[in-house]
């Protein structure tokens, strides 16, 4: 019996990046740079500031590799479930 994808982890997972970019265009609109926002719900702190690059600035400007990655990653994972490989026991 072939499995069925869970989609509903497909929502969650689009409802986040919604929501991320959804607070991010917020901040940019309506943030000076640098202000400080406040604090959210007492959940989270919001400042304004800039990041070109990956986490703390690495690798600064190269958006060509961080796509590279992210077509390597989904591929990566789309095989993993076409051929369930991650269900499979290793052979060393």
């Amino acid at each position: 019996m072939k499995k069925r994808f869970p989609f509903y982890l497909t929502g969650i997972a689009l409802l986040a990046v919604l929501l991320d970019q959804l607070t991010k265009y917020l901040t940019v609109r309506f943030l000076p740079l640098g202000a400080d926002g406040g604090t959210v719900l007492g959940l989270f702190h919001l400042t304004h500031h800039r990041n070109t690059g990956a986490a703390w600035s690495m690798l600064e400007g190269q958006t060509w590799f961080f796509l590279l990655v992210l077509v390597l990653f989904l591929a990566a994972t789309v095989y993993a479930y076409r051929t369930q490989w991650l269900n499979k026991p290793a052979e060393w």
